[in-house]
Formats: C-alpha cells, structure tokens, sequence
C-alpha cells in the first residue's frame, strides 16, 4: 500500500490528503505508474514546505496589519488638525490680548493711569455729595411750598369770611384804595376850606389859593382806576334804556352813587368834616328831567347843557327863572349843581344793563377824582362834599345816551346841592316848589347802614384789606417758593446725570486691565501657543511614524501576497505534471488519452480525450477532464476526471470523468465515475462515484464507496477500499 499526499481547498482552507492505495494484481500502463511515483517527494514536499494555508493567513494577518496603521494614520492625521485648529486659536489669543495690552498702554499715556482713577473717585464722591445737597435742598423748597400753600389756605379762609362780613353790611361798594398821602393832604384840604366857610362869607375860587389845595391836587392826580364789578345777578339781568330811564332806575343809581360818595369819604377818613350824601325825592325827580332834556335835544357840544340845566333847577324850585331857547347850548361851567362825566365807544348802545350802569357811575367818580386837574379840581371837590361843611350833600343821579359826534356816547348826570344852595331860594314860589317836589325830602338808602352797622362794615372793610394784602404777598412767596422748587429739580437731575456719568466712566476704568495685567495676559496666551506648536510638532512626528509604520505594513503585504502567489503557482505546475493517463471503471468504460473511462449505471460522460460519464439531467464540459454527472449540480474542469456524489461537484484538471444518475460532465482525459447524487473532478485520477460526495485525487484511477470517491495515481479503480486521510 502506498500513501499519497495532495493539497485541496475546502473554502478558504487549504487540506492535506493521504491516500492509501491497494493493489489486487491488475495490470496497468508501467509508464504512468512510475511518472507517479517518481514525482511522489515532489509533491510531499510542496505539501510540508509551502503551506499554502500559512500563506493565506500571513496575507490575513498582514491586511489586518495594514489596516491597524491606516488607523492610526487617521488618527495621526486628525491630531494634528486638531493641533493645528489650537495653534490658530493661540494664535488669535495672542494676538487679542496684545492689542488690549496696545490699547491700555496707548491710554495710560493719554493719561488713564491709576492717578485718573483715584481723581475719578473722588470726583464721584463729589458728586454724591452735590446730589445730596440738591435733594435736600429739594426737600426744603416741597416743605416751604407746603407751608406756603397752608398759609394761603389761611389767608384765603381769613379773605372769604371778612368778605362775607362786608357783604352782609350791605351791596358790595367799590373800593379807591387811597393811598395814605392822598388820605392826609385831602385831610389837610377840607379842614382848611371849613375854616373858611365859617366865616359865611367865600367864594370858591379861595380854595385853589391855599397850600393845602396844591398838595391835594398832586396827590390825587394819578388817573388810577377803580376795578370794580356789580357781581349782582339782578343787576346783571336788569335792563336800562338810557334814552329813556324810569324813576325807579334813576332813584337806584342816585341811591348807588351817594353810598359810593359815603364810601369813599369813609376812606379818606373826612366823613364827619364833609357831611353825609342823601338822596331825596326832589332830586330824583329833577335827575331825571336832565337825563330826557338830554336825551330829547340832543346837544350837538361837549359840556353842561345849560338848557336842560336851568329848566329842571327851575321846575323844581332852586331858580326863579326859566330856561328859554336862548339857553341851548353847552358850557364847560355851571352854576346849576351838575357834576358830568362823558364817555364815547363804538361799541356802546344805548340798551345797558343795571350792572352796567352801575358800573358807568363808579368810573365817573374815579375819574372826576384822580383826573381832574384840568377841571382845577371841581368835580372832586363835590365828589368829597367840601361845600357841605358838616351839613347833608343832597344827590340825584342820571344817564343820557349821546350820539351827535358819530360815536356812541354814555353822560353821566351827578346832580348836587348843600342846604346853603337850598336857602339861596328868596321867593315863596320857589319855596313852594321846593316843598312840592320833595327837594329836601329824603329817602332811605339800601345801600346805607345804620351808623352802628356802617362803622362796623368800615372796620370789615379795613380788614379785608389788610387781609388781601397779606393773601397776595403770601400767593406771591408761595410763587417764588414753587420757582425754587423747580429749580431745585432740575439741580437735582442735573446733579444725579453728572453722577451717573462720572460712575459710568469710573465704572469702564476699574474693568479695563492694567497694562501689567494685560502683560500676563499675553504671556499666558504665548506660552499657550508654544505648547500648541509643540503639539502640533507631535503630532506631526507622530503621523510621519504611523505613515512609516503603514508603508511597511503595506510592504509587508506585497511580500506575502507575492509568496502565496508562488505558491499557488507551484502548486499548480505541481498538479499539471501529476495528470493520470487511463483508469477504467467497473460499471463503466471511459476512454482518454491518459486515463480510463468510467460509467454510472445511468449517464455516460463524453470528453474529447477520456471517456464520457452521462447523467439524466445536465451535462457541464471542461477542457481536460472528464465528465462528472450528478442528480443537482455540475462543474466543469480543465483536466481532471468527473466525481459524481450526491451533493456537490468539484473540477479538476486531470482528473477521469465519473458519471452518477442525474448529471453528465464531460472531460478531456479522463475517466467518468458515476454516483447516485453528486460528482466532483480531480486532476489525474479517475472517477470515484459515491452517494453523497465524491473528492477528485491524483492517482487517476477511481474509487467508489457508499459515502465518498477518491481517485488514485496508479490508474485502478477501487471501489470502498480507498482510504481518505484528510489533514486540516
């Protein structure tokens, strides 16, 4: 027996086969068996020095090799980006923090230094001082104010119940507001003309000679007005057509315009030097008849219209001769008792109110009082009833509408007399006109009080005066306090924005670095881009090592794929030499040029140099082999005989041809073997049939068994007396 050792490949392994071969005394072809057995150290040989497996799993080991270094170049590689990306960023550090380090140098030249810095605080704490001071200073202008605005309070509450006291005494009068040398220098002027009229014998001329006249008249020639208005809501309401007044209308302004005479006799402190002004039925009446003359004639001249003069003073008994036509027309003088006072606007009409007219009878008054100079003073001198002596001052006062000069114009129409005019009257007739009339009958006055009550709304009026006088300078100071106010507002938000301002600027000067400071900064920031250089030169160093490391491996690589090539390659010249000539089989006859013919029971395969092993099924050709049939699968091969097993069908490239029962392969110089299932080729043996698998040899003779075929070198066919050691 004879042992034979071949390499196969099953799958990515590589096996040893030892084939123990018997002979039973058939004779084959001498030539072939010894071709074979001469070559047999040969083969051994490349079997234990070649190991094709050790040469696969050196290329395996050597891929994996390869790829570990690719590995750890990517790794390399991507270190050193990643060295790189830090060194660009230290980079950039280094330079932000040099140009901080530029920039506070830079300022602590301009003079940024820390000195600034101390200055700066200390300008702030002034600033928080200055701000304190305006805030207090605020606080106490919001307390002045409080307490000015308490003391008007007051001041207005005092005002409020004196005015009501005075309101009570009777209709409100207008007050002259004299002054205190207006008081005395008319003081001075009526005392001196009452030593005079105490002789019974004057004329009126005498009084402008005195030196207290002078004074007089300069202390009242100041043209200032009166502001009053009649607050009346009756009055308001109460209509007066001063083209016709009624009785009542004129019996209301005469009763008005005495009290107001009173009233400011009261003021200037000479009531009881000048007697008090009546108004009596008499007068009323002779009043009104001046007003209608006026009214009816219409004089076309400024001045008393001494017509309507002398007829009223007639008809009521104060003259003994008549007025005639010769006695139309108007005089600056008049010795009838008319004090008259003319107005022109374009915006009058002669359809008044009471208030109105009320209000035309004080600023007459005014007028004839503080502008009367060019008069030398004679309207004033009946105003303050300097005639009287002591005695009543008997008024009747009236309104007019005039409109002869083109413009609208009011007449007021002051009619007075002392009880000295009233006795000027010799004849009985006039006397008796006097009784008739009512000339001296008088009436009482609403607008009066009793003596009592009079002097007690003087002494109210005295107060409210002073009382107003206090409320204004209080409303005046409370002014001037919530000015302060003011301005101590905005000195505090001026004060409270420079502080601001100020901490802002120390605030940005504390935070910006020193230069020092900033000095380790970008020391800091160097030695953070030194050890980012040096990184990044490891990395690099260590990408060169891993690239040196992956060439060699690659290296490595070639090498072993190069010895696995020569390898494969010997094998094969191996193979190729080891092509069996003639096998025959038992069932079959497979004719070749080296080998014999196998036949399955069921196919013969043809081949153009070996005998043909058929199947029922397929038929696959190969260039040196036979042909193997099988029941599944056929594979072709290039110089080995065909295997037939039940399964599975290798070629081979001198092998026979084995034919089984469902498939035919055809080959070159081989026998065909033929087995139930499947057929498998080998490269010089012949055919070996089996049930389940069949395994090609070099011994070109075919061997079937009931599980496995090998075929042999010797050129015989033995059938389950092969052996087939299969080393891993």
């Amino acid at each position: 027996m004879k042992e034979h050792k071949k390499l196969y490949k099953a799958g990515k392994k590589w096996l040893v086969a030892t084939i123990a071969v018997t002979s039973f005394g058939i004779v084959a072809a001498q030539g072939n068996v010894h071709a074979a057995t001469g070559n047999q150290t040969s083969l051994t040989a490349i079997a234990n020095n070649g190991d094709l497996q050790a040469a696969q799993q050196a290329v395996k080991t050597q891929e994996n090799n390869v790829n570990n270094a690719q590995n750890n170049v990517d790794h390399a590689q991507k270190a050193v980006l990643q060295a790189q990306n830090a060194n660009s960023e230290a980079q950039v550090a280094v330079k932000t923090a040099q140009n901080k380090l530029n920039v506070a140098t830079q300022a602590q030249k301009a003079g940024h230094t820390q000195a600034d810095i101390d200055q700066l605080k200390q300008t702030v704490q002034s600033d928080q001082h200055k701000q304190q001071v305006a805030q207090q200073n605020l606080d106490s202008a919001n307390a002045d104010v409080k307490a000015k605005v308490s003391a008007q309070s007051t001041a207005q509450q005092s005002v409020n119940a004196l005015q009501k006291q005075v309101d009570q005494s009777g209709e409100t009068l207008p007050e002259f507001n004299f002054t205190e040398d207006q008081k005395s220098t008319t003081q001075a002027f009526v005392k001196a003309v009452n030593r005079i009229l105490a002789t019974g014998s004057w004329r009126s001329s005498e009084f402008q000679n005195l030196s207290e006249f002078q004074n007089w008249e300069n202390a009242m020639s100041t043209q200032q007005k009166v502001n009053w208005q009649d607050s009346s809501a009756t009055d308001q309401n109460a209509k007066v057509d001063l083209r016709a007044m009624t009785t009542a209308q004129v019996k209301e302004l005469s009763q008005f315009a005495a009290a107001v005479m009173n009233n400011l006799r009261n003021e200037l402190g000479i009531s009881n030097l000048t007697g008090k002004a009546v108004v009596t039925e008499g007068l009323i009446g002779e009043a009104k008849e001046v007003s209608d003359i006026y009214n009816k004639d219409q004089p076309n001249r400024i001045g008393h219209y001494i017509y309507a003069l002398k007829k009223a003073a007639f008809d009521y008994g104060l003259t003994a001769n008549d007025a005639t036509n010769a006695d139309k027309y108007s005089a600056p003088v008049n010795e009838y008792g008319e004090s008259l006072n003319e107005g022109w606007d374009s915006n009058y009409t002669n359809i008044v109110s009471m208030a109105d007219a009320k209000k035309m009878v004080v600023d007459a008054i005014a007028g004839m009082l503080f502008n009367d100079s060019n008069s030398q003073m004679g309207h004033a001198e009946a105003m303050i009833g300097l005639y009287n002596n002591g005695g009543n001052d008997y008024v009747g006062t009236s309104l007019s509408f005039d409109n002869t000069r083109g413009i609208p114009g009011h007449v007021t129409h002051f009619m007075q007399f002392s009880s000295a005019d009233f006795a000027n009257a010799h004849s009985s007739a006039e006397k008796a006109k006097q009784a008739a009339k009512g000339i001296k009958t008088v009436i009482d006055n609403p607008y009066e009080s009793s003596a009592q009550d009079a002097k007690k709304a003087e002494e109210a009026r005295n107060k409210l005066s002073v009382a107003k006088k206090q409320l204004a300078k209080i409303t005046d100071e409370l002014t001037q306090s919530r000015n302060k106010v003011q301005t101590a507002q905005q000195n505090l938000l001026t004060a409270k924005q420079q502080l601001n301002k100020d901490q802002t600027k120390l605030q940005k000067m504390q935070d910006e670095k020193t230069p020092d400071q900033l000095q380790k900064d970008v020391d800091v920031a160097k030695a953070n881009l030194n050890s980012a250089n040096n990184k990044a030169a490891e990395a690099a160093v260590a990408l060169k090592k891993a690239q040196n490391k992956l060439n060699a491996e690659q290296a490595k690589l070639v090498t072993a794929k190069q010895h696995l090539k020569a390898a494969q390659d010997q094998l094969a010249k191996v193979e190729a030499a080891h092509q069996p000539s003639s096998s025959a089989a038992s069932t079959a006859t497979k004719p070749s040029s080296s080998a014999a013919t196998s036949a399955a029971s069921t196919a013969t395969k043809p081949s153009s140099s070996a005998a043909t092993s058929a199947t029922s099924s397929a038929t696959k050709p190969s260039s040196s082999a036979a042909t193997s049939a099988a029941s599944s699968a056929t594979k072709p091969s290039s110089s080995a005989a065909t295997s037939a097993a039940s399964s599975a069908t290798e070629p081979s490239s001198s092998a026979a041809t084995s034919a089984a029962s469902s498939a035919t392969k055809p080959s070159s110089s081989a026998a065909t073997s033929a087995a139930s299932s499947a057929t498998k080729p080998s490269s010089s043996a012949a055919t070996s049939a089996a049930s389940s698998a069949t395994k090609p040899s070099s011994s070109a003779a075919t061997s079937a068994a009931s599980s496995a075929t090998k075929p042999s070198s010797s050129g015989s066919i033995i059938r389950n007396k092969a052996k087939l050691l299969c080393s891993h």
